[in-house]
């Protein structure tokens, strides 16, 4: 990171000295090791009781796609165990992406994932 030049202004919004600023480093946080990654930890793809396919993300998260108006959707989502029929139904709390936005979130993983790791 370089040092950026800004100017200074008094209330009067007239400019003053030029003063250096140094960027804040962000503390970097460690994961705890039962949350990293692990490459060798991969869901298979699983079939839910309508014949569906999604892979298990834990915690009763899955993911999946879907089609809706002829368009394709990858759908992560909480599911939670329905008490009266036993069945796993979709909670509220859960994501839609669409094609850019999936593409767009691959683009990006590894380098999330690089970043978590510093």
């Amino acid at each position: 990171m370089s040092n950026k030049r800004v100017k200074k202004y008094n209330s009067d919004f007239s400019s003053s000295d030029e003063e250096d600023i140094k960027p804040k480093k962000l503390k970097s946080e460690k994961l705890p090791e039962q949350t990293k990654i692990k490459s060798d930890n991969i869901p298979e793809k699983e079939i839910d009781d309508e014949g569906n396919e999604y892979f298990s993300l834990g915690r009763g998260r899955r993911i999946y796609s879907s089609f809706f108006k002829g368009k394709r959707y990858i759908n992560i989502r909480e599911y939670y165990e329905d008490k009266k029929s036993g069945k796993m139904k979709p909670g509220n709390k859960g994501i839609t992406l669409n094609a850019l936005e999936w593409n767009n979130l691959k683009a990006v993983a590894d380098q999330f994932h690089l970043a978590l790791e510093q």
